[in-house]
């Protein structure tokens, strides 16, 4: 499966075997989402992590759990999140509601 781009949701954010990643400048993974399908239409956020200690607390994972959400809309797709990171940015947010 190739990469495919989330439209014009952010630059660098694509979408391939199950995870959602961002890539730098030099075309490197700088930080991914995984996630997979426990039922019909639903995706369980496994976990997100960055490549580098220095992008831990930067917006790159807040970013990336609004790529995920977009694009489990544009798929009509719910999530699970088990993930506890994505799962707070998500309880935090609510616009993110509608994907639960």
């Amino acid at each position: 499966m190739g990469n495919k781009r989330l439209g014009d949701l952010f630059m660098n954010c694509l979408v391939n075997d199950n995870s959602l990643y961002q890539v730098d400048e030099s075309g490197h993974i700088s930080a991914a989402i995984t996630y997979h399908e426990v039922a019909p239409n639903v995706w369980q956020v496994d976990k997100t992590f960055t490549t580098s200690n220095s992008l831990r607390n930067q917006r790159i994972v807040k970013e990336l759990v609004a790529g995920m959400v977009t694009y489990a809309r544009k798929e009509h797709k719910k999530i699970v999140p088990k993930c506890p990171q994505t799962k707070r940015i998500i309880d935090a947010n609510p616009t993110y509601q509608d994907v639960l």
